[in-house]
């Protein structure tokens, strides 16, 4: 998931995988954790709504929400950052076995953070993944 903001949806998605039998399966949630990040003048997303730090919320308030319903361990984890860095950092991402996709949840509402996801999943798409977008 691309956009977690709380953790709902991740923690929903999670239940029912767990539900029917994705025991298997592995969840990714990326996020800045600070809210969407500053929209450039020149950028396509500068005449809508949208503004620096909306939709914030901290890292340790979305990690609550989600230890406190049982998401995240060994097969559940959030990945922190802007995306135009943190998909980016080779380093740091080696360290999640990444597989081919099966759902992918993309929640950005900026053009330019949906681009980066977009970017980064491309080498994980396969026949049949399901891409899902709000916004």
């Amino acid at each position: 998931e691309f956009g977690l903001y709380r953790g709902y949806s991740f923690y929903k998605a999670y239940k029912y995988a767990k539900r029917f039998n994705g025991k298997a399966m592995k969840f990714f949630g990326f996020d800045s954790f600070q809210g969407l990040p500053e929209i450039d003048k020149r950028s396509v997303d500068f005449e809508w709504k949208f503004r620096g730090g909306q939709y914030s919320c901290s890292y340790e308030v979305v990690k609550n929400n989600l230890e406190k319903r049982g998401v995240l361990g060994k097969n559940a984890f959030l990945i922190k950052g802007f995306y135009s860095d943190s998909l980016k950092n080779k380093r740091e991402l080696s360290k999640y076995n990444f597989h081919k996709a099966r759902i992918v949840l993309i929640d950005c509402d900026l053009y330019e953070s949906t681009k980066d996801a977009l970017d980064f999943i491309v080498n994980y798409l396969q026949v049949g993944t399901i891409l899902l977008f709000d916004d």
